[in-house]
C-alpha cells in the first residue's frame, strides 16, 4: 500500500481489510468496565513497587484515565460499529 498513490483507494482497501478483521470476541471474555475498580489499586501498587518509582504526575494522569474512559466501557462484547457494505450486518 506503500507504494499506492491515490488516496481513496488506499481508504478502500483500509476499510474492507477492516470489515474482514471484525469478528465477534468470545462471550465468556471479561468486561473493562468490570475490571476497572481494581485497575486503580493496581496502579498504585505496581507504581510503589517499581524501583525507579513513578512520578506522581504520571500516576495521577493513569488513574484519572482509568476513571474516566473504563467505566463507560460498552457491556457487549464486540465495539458497535456502523456495517460495512460488504457485510450489511457490520461483521463478516
Amino acid at each position: 500500500m506503500a507504494g499506492v498513490a491515490d488516496g481513496d483507494e488506499v481508504a478502500a482497501t483500509a476499510e474492507q481489510l477492516s470489515c474482514r478483521l471484525a469478528v465477534q470476541a468470545p462471550a465468556d471474555l471479561p468486561r473493562l468496565r468490570d475490571r476497572v475498580a481494581e485497575w486503580e489499586s493496581e496502579l498504585r501498587t505496581d507504581a510503589a513497587a517499581l524501583p525507579h518509582g513513578m512520578s506522581p504526575c504520571v500516576l495521577d494522569a493513569a488513574t484519572a484515565t482509568v476513571r474516566e474512559v473504563g467505566p463507560d466501557q460498552p457491556g457487549h462484547p464486540r465495539p458497535r460499529r456502523p456495517a460495512c457494505p460488504q457485510h450489511p450486518a457490520g461483521r463478516p
